[in-house]
């Protein structure tokens, strides 16, 4: 138990509320699937630029999460881990793991990286080693793009989408 300075959404002030952290030995296991899908594009026959896309997906089912980040669809999903006073001020949260029937999450990766190649040139067969005074530099540019993060905490109960504002996730 510990106190935890975070920001209420509900009454959108700052409160300090107990934070309850720890355990739960009751919760079950999950299974997690991943499919990942990538690609690379040498388009100058291997020299200099790689260009890199990928595609990947995740979905958890059963299994035990953080508890997520404080928000108005999060406390009404778990009406009995947070505690009001009569007030309507926060004060105290069971920010234990709690059990989930699924996550989704879905992101599109692509890039470019350039390398340069500084000093004498190498023949193939002496490629492995190492030479003083060859240098090699690389530069990367790559962006992800989070498609989906949704989390269903009970069948009864609407998705939590994290790109909606319903998760905290930005």
């Amino acid at each position: 138990r510990t106190v935890v300075r975070l920001y209420d959404p509900v009454r959108q002030e700052v409160a300090a509320p107990i934070w309850l952290s720890g355990g739960n030995p009751n919760l079950r296991r999950g299974s997690r699937t991943n499919f990942v899908l990538k690609g690379a594009w040498r388009p100058l026959g291997g020299q200099g630029l790689t260009i890199n896309l990928g595609y990947q997906r995740q979905i958890a089912r059963g299994g035990a999460t953080g508890f997520p980040q404080l928000t108005p669809a999060v406390e009404a999903a778990f009406p009995d881990r947070v505690m009001r006073n009569g007030a309507g001020q926060l004060i105290e949260i069971d920010a234990r793991p709690v059990a989930i029937e699924q996550d989704d999450k879905a992101q599109l990766t692509a890039g470019f990286t350039l390398l340069w190649n500084l000093g004498r040139a190498v023949a193939p067969a002496q490629e492995r080693q190492i030479r003083a005074g060859n240098w090699r530099f690389s530069v990367a540019l790559i962006h992800h793009w989070q498609l989906e993060s949704r989390l269903t905490i009970r069948a009864d109960l609407p998705a939590l989408d994290r790109l909606g504002g319903d998760g905290g996730q930005p």
